[in-house]
């Protein structure tokens, strides 16, 4: 799994690369319109195309049969009957091909998520690191040490919160860049990146212990081994604001109104039956 997620996010890296200098409205674009013509593909292939067709000019059928005798409330009754149970029809022939693009769906959403949902920080900012230890091995009895690399510095002693078996630091950037925060726990080095670049690219705010939810859904990171003392490192990064014409919009939003208005857009292109 550990291997898919990487050519996973070295195919995304890819298509994001001409953008990450860029505003991030323009990649989140050009990604959404691909997807909806990669949907649409998807679409055409995986429907009763014949059996949709003929499902809608059944209903455009039925439709003018209750405009023609809307004087006759019994036919326009009938009408309507028709209309409910070939909708369901229609719904049933979209069943398959929805099903089959959930799959690319969720890895879409998963790699525009870790990009979109959270910025790298900026010079002179601050940010609170949590490490959490395993369940096993109190803080309080560990010995846990952080090591910075130049251009951060810590902002406060570390703190120790029992109640929830963590440690937090409070650093700030002094320097922009990528750098890579070592935490020395009982003797052995854990490593977690510290984003600092304001460029495009994955921005991890949590790595956990290996599991199957985690390398799915945060492929930002490869987690820390199975035999960790640490359960999970997060830090607190700014959430990203997408602004298009001055309008803050949730990517999301972005993604799918985008997906589909360019599946729509282009369905007679691609002579596919929607």
């Amino acid at each position: 799994m550990i291997t898919f997620v990487k050519l996973l996010n070295g195919l995304f890296d890819l298509i994001f690369a001409p953008f990450k200098n860029m505003a991030p409205v323009w990649g989140i674009t050009v990604v959404s319109l691909i997807t909806g013509v990669v949907m649409l593909i998807i679409f055409r292939y995986t429907s009763n195309q014949e059996g949709i067709k003929n499902t809608k000019e059944k209903i455009k059928g039925y439709l003018l049969e209750v405009r023609l005798f809307n004087h006759d409330l019994q036919q326009m009754l009938k009408s309507q009957k028709k209309i409910l149970r070939t909708n369901l029809t229609y719904m049933r022939y979209s069943v398959t091909p929805m099903l089959v693009m959930i799959i690319p769906v969720i890895f879409i959403l998963v790699q525009l998520d870790s990009r979109y949902a959270y910025r790298p920080l900026k010079e002179g900012e601050k940010t609170i690191v949590c490490l959490k230890l395993d369940d096993g091995i109190l803080i309080n009895n560990a010995d846990i040490e952080l090591e910075l690399p130049k251009g951060l510095k810590l902002d406060a002693p570390p703190l120790r919160i029992e109640r929830e078996n963590e440690i937090d630091w409070r650093l700030r950037v002094e320097k922009s860049g990528n750098y890579k925060l070592t935490f020395i726990v009982n003797g052995k080095r854990y490593e977690k990146k510290l984003l600092a670049e304001n460029i495009l690219q994955r921005v991890g705010a949590e790595k956990e212990k290996v599991n199957f939810e985690h390398i799915l859904l945060t492929p930002a990171e490869t987690p820390f081994p199975s035999d960790s003392p640490i359960e999970e490192v997060r830090i607190n990064y700014p959430e990203m604001n997408l602004t298009f014409w001055g309008v803050e919009i949730h990517w999301l939003i972005v993604f799918f109104v985008l997906s589909i208005i360019s599946a729509f857009g282009l369905k007679d292109v691609f002579k596919v039956q929607v």
